[in-house]
C-alpha cells in the first residue's frame, strides 16, 4: 500500500471505532516510516487511539522504529524474535 491508501484505511478504522490500530513496520521501508511520521506530525491520530507498530528484536531496527514514533501520544510496539534462521543471521 502507498501512503494515501494507508491514510484511507487508517481513517476508516478510526471512523468505525477502533482504538488500537497497527500502522505498519516503520523500520522496514521509507514508506512505512513516512506514514508513521505523517500521522504524528500532522496530528492525525485521535486522542483516544493508540497506534501500534511491529519490529524485529534487532537494535538498529528498534532505534528506527522508536524514531518513527517520536511525538506520538500513545504507541504500542510489538517486538518479535524471528524464528527463521535467514532472518536471524541477516544483518540488514
Amino acid at each position: 500500500m502507498n501512503v494515501p491508501e494507508k491514510h484511507e484505511l487508517f481513517q476508516t478504522l478510526c471512523r468505525i471505532g477502533f482504538k488500537e490500530i497497527e500502522i505498519g513496520f516503520p523500520s522496514a521501508s521509507d514508506t512505512e516510516f513516512a506514514f508513521a511520521r505523517e500521522l504524528i506530525e500532522k496530528d492525525l491520530i485521535p486522542e483516544d487511539v493508540s497506534v501500534q507498530v511491529l519490529v524485529q528484536a534487532r537494535e538498529h531496527l528498534i532505534r528506527r522504529t522508536i524514531d518513527s514514533l517520536k511525538g506520538a501520544r500513545r504507541a504500542i510496539v510489538h517486538l518479535y524474535t524471528p524464528t527463521n534462521p535467514a532472518q536471524r543471521e541477516n544483518r540488514l
